[in-house]
């Protein structure tokens, strides 16, 4: 008898975790060689086996300029992206593209929208230093032939403004997209914002964030920043959030993972979720 309670429970939890969908919100750092070590050439087959060894369904990106997006493109076999550069809305400037995996999700629509008073064409929002945009993608799962809404983004990090307005319009162009009462819908990226600060109360108001809805209890540092300073996660510099409605989250996590010679492979941490559909 113990051994059939046994063999019910390994299968319950076994048919559970593979039951689960991965998600990852990931600040790659941009290209420049102003970083030295910490370069993206010393770095992109660090990020690339990270991905790999994790393997999420889907990835949020940002600050990808377009030789890393092809990089991870090329080398990243069952995924497919939706996204435009911000500057031009097509390959100038950083992306925030979305990644999926090709055979657990099928593209119903996808889009971008610009983090401004004219959301339809590239363009600065308030006292924004640059563009922002935020990508979506309405995904089924071939699957279990549900739908799920996927949005990434990138707050700007001066205009203060400029956050708080971008919050606002975020949420106000999520609920022209789809019922935020009924739909599932996974929100994330870079709000370069702490958590009790204005943007988060406003997109909070209307979606939970992961970490604190989590059934597995968050363990790690609050930190998502790091600025390529090895062993720096415990500041509380929280900024890169993955946020969610209609979804049950069962674990949250942030990644400390390091390349061969110890150093971070971007300096932001990424942040990755399971979830039930």
């Amino acid at each position: 008898m113990k051994k059939l309670i046994i063999l019910l429970v390994l299968t319950t939890t076994n048919s559970f975790t593979q039951d689960l969908s991965s998600a990852m919100t990931f600040n790659v750092r941009y290209a420049t060689a102003k970083d030295g070590i910490n370069q993206w050439e010393n770095r992109k087959k660090d990020v690339l086996n990270l991905l790999k060894n994790y393997s999420p369904d889907i990835v949020g990106f940002q600050e990808m300029l377009k030789s890393q997006l092809e990089f991870i493109d090329e080398n990243l076999n069952k995924y497919h992206y939706v996204g435009v550069a911000r500057e031009d809305g097509k390959s100038k400037g950083e992306f925030s593209p979305i990644f999926f995996n090709t055979k657990k999700y099928k593209i119903i629509e996808n889009g971008t929208f610009w983090l401004s008073k004219t959301p339809d064409v590239p363009s600065m929002g308030w006292d924004a230093a640059h563009k922002r945009v935020c990508t979506y993608v309405k995904l089924v799962n071939l699957k279990k032939n549900n739908f799920l809404w996927v949005f990434n983004t990138h707050f700007d990090h001066l205009g203060k403004e400029a956050r708080i307005n971008s919050s606002k319009l975020l949420i106000s162009q999520i609920e022209k997209l789809l019922d935020l009462d009924k739909e599932k819908i996974i929100l994330m990226g870079d709000f370069n914002s702490l958590p009790n600060s204005e943007p988060i109360k406003i997109i909070m108001n209307k979606l939970e964030d992961g970490m604190m809805n989590s059934k597995n209890k968050f363990k790690g540092e609050l930190s998502t920043f790091n600025g390529f300073e090895v062993n720096k996660k415990n500041d509380g510099k929280r900024i890169d959030y993955i946020f969610s409605k209609n979804l049950k989250i069962d674990s949250y996590n942030h990644l400390y993972d390091k390349r061969q010679n110890s150093l971070y492979v971007s300096d932001h941490f990424p942040v990755l979720i399971s979830f039930k559909e």
